[in-house]
């Protein structure tokens, strides 16, 4: 999966010259937060008790890269 990705950000940032991409995580999803950011994306938001399931309230993490990071 981070092979993929890392291949397919030079071509959203040099060939589709889009400046920003987003990805929303959920806080038990522990292993895309931690692999979003080893792939250079920056926590922007947490959205407290975002969800409720199996009994607890889960928040939900805003991560992005920008083209220059």
């Amino acid at each position: 999966m981070a092979e993929a990705l890392s291949g397919l950000l030079p071509f959203i940032f040099e060939r589709l010259k889009i400046h920003r991409i987003e990805a929303e995580v959920f806080e038990f999803n522990k292993k895309s937060k931690k692999f979003f950011q080893k792939s250079g994306f920056k926590l922007d938001a947490t959205f407290r008790d975002y969800i409720f399931r199996n009994g607890k309230c889960w928040k939900l993490f805003s991560l992005s890269k920008l083209s220059h990071d």
